[in-house]
């Protein structure tokens, strides 16, 4: 971040601080009212079944935040209870230090956990490793449960815990218990102050941007995580997939060609470069987290591609919680154009170094569960947090949590997210780079495309894709 905009930030953050200073009370109500929920929920939990046949202890490793550790603490007391001879322990690290703790713990054959928490992202390259159990031998053990389970869970969600490519033929390895989408988010309230809907395709968009943009109130018109790195690359996949365009041609032995020096990539980079005309300070050096700050503290108020998060709904975040919407995100204005929207979320998976992975799949299983299990374990989910994977869930409790009704809408267009294969991470950091450069004006679209298509070549071309 460069000083002027580190500054901005800072200042925008002094005033928001100062008009809600006011609100720091209400804050603390609200938290100590969530956190008395969980305990009321867990206190009156009698479940419908108990499970003394499994035993002993498994130790669940998750990164810290409401939506990780706080929704796995909340179903501690109801696992326990349902599975009384289990000990569970919950092990946290910060989100940034997960992929080396579990590449360290892996890679070394620890024993340290039975199940992990972890973003979908890294299954490829999990399973090259062999760092995990396959799983439906397990849920065959227990077809009603999955039967549920796959009925509830849109299907472009189950397979992003399959591999190879996320296919549903794919080996299952992992049960997805937290949903995500890009998505469309929006302040209602100026929206509806501005007379503007949501747009539905890409010149709206960027107008609708135009719109909003107000640097001198510090109101922005748009938010995007365009970091110079792979956060930058899943901002330009997701518009290029509403183009109609693609990384590669097929993901399959033969194929494997890059496709972004097209028609469609060039769109697609053209109106990433266009809307940043009307950037959030943030924008350039921005992660999910600062978007989602930007949202929080008032200062940002239209993201048409990010991936948002419940937070936004949650008056302990922001005093905006009642105001913040969720919709589908903008699709291609030419002919191959569609809402195809890039879906993620974290799942659970079992170690393979695992000394209890029948304790290790219960917990799983009793994350990844929902109202047909029980409702008290949806009602703990959302009041820890949660972003539950469940469409029933989603349902339930959508007018309380407007972000679940713009995932629900969303889901029906998903897409898996990027390449699902040990290579996809780094082909989305080449790729952001090369976009970011393109957005700053340091070098053309055309440019950009051929260095991106020359990048994807290279990698896959060095990994043997093409032998």
């Amino acid at each position: 971040m460069d000083d002027r905009s580190h500054d901005t930030l800072v200042r925008t953050m002094a005033h928001a601080a100062q008009r809600r200073r006011g609100a720091l009370t209400r804050r603390r109500m609200l938290q100590a009212s969530s956190a008395a929920a969980i305990a009321a929920i867990a206190a009156n939990f009698c479940p419908r079944e108990v499970n003394a046949e499994v035993s002993g202890e498994v130790v669940h490793l998750t990164a810290t935040g409401k939506r990780f550790d706080g929704v796995a603490r909340a179903l501690k007391p109801l696992f326990e209870k349902s599975f009384p001879n289990v000990k569970l322990n919950i092990v946290t690290v910060p989100a940034s230090e997960m992929l080396p703790k579990i590449n360290v713990a892996m890679q070394s054959k620890s024993d340290a956990f039975d199940s992990i928490t972890q973003d979908y992202g890294q299954y490829p390259t999990l399973e090259s490793i062999d760092a995990m159990v396959p799983l439906q031998s397990y849920m065959d053990a227990d077809p009603e449960w999955f039967a549920d389970y796959q009925s509830d869970v849109p299907v472009a969600l189950q397979n992003l815990y399959r591999i190879p490519l996320a296919t549903e033929s794919g080996t299952l390895y992992g049960l997805c218990h937290d949903a995500n989408c890009q998505m469309t988010f929006y302040r209602k309230d100026i929206f509806d102050k501005a007379g503007l809907s949501v747009p539905r395709n890409w010149a709206d968009a960027i107008e609708t941007a135009k719109e909003l943009h107000s640097p001198n109130t510090e109101q922005y018109g748009y938010v995007g995580a365009m970091q110079r790195s792979f956060w930058a690359g899943y901002q330009f996949f997701g518009i290029l997939r509403s183009f109609g365009g693609h990384l590669v041609d097929r993901q399959e032995p033969g194929y494997w060609n890059a496709t972004v020096e097209s028609e469609e990539g060039y769109l697609a980079l053209k109106a990433l470069v266009d809307i940043q005309k009307y950037a959030h300070p943030v924008t350039a050096n921005a992660a999910e987290d600062d978007c989602n700050n930007a949202f929080g503290n008032g200062s940002a108020v239209f993201g048409p591609l990010t991936w948002g998060t419940a937070t936004l709904n949650d008056c302990s975040f922001t005093e905006y919680c009642h105001v913040f919407n969720a919709d589908l995100p903008p699709k291609g204005d030419n002919e191959k154009g569609a809402h195809r929207v890039s879906t993620g979320g974290f799942g659970a998976f079992i170690s393979t170094y695992s000394n209890n992975k029948e304790a290790g799949i219960a917990f799983a299983k009793f994350l990844a569960s929902g109202d047909s299990q029980d409702p008290a374990i949806s009602e703990a989910v959302v009041a820890a947090g949660g972003q539950p994977g469940r469409i029933s869930i989603l349902d339930r409790y959508k007018d309380e949590k407007l972000f679940f009704g713009g995932l629900m809408a969303s889901m029906q267009y998903g897409i898996t997210n990027a390449l699902m294969i040990p290579e996809g991470f780094s082909i989305s950091s080449q790729n952001g780079i090369e976009v970011a450069d393109a957005v700053n004006g340091e070098q053309s679209i055309e440019d950009a495309l051929k260095k991106m298509q020359a990048g994807i070549t290279r990698v896959l071309g060095d990994a043997g894709y093409y032998g």
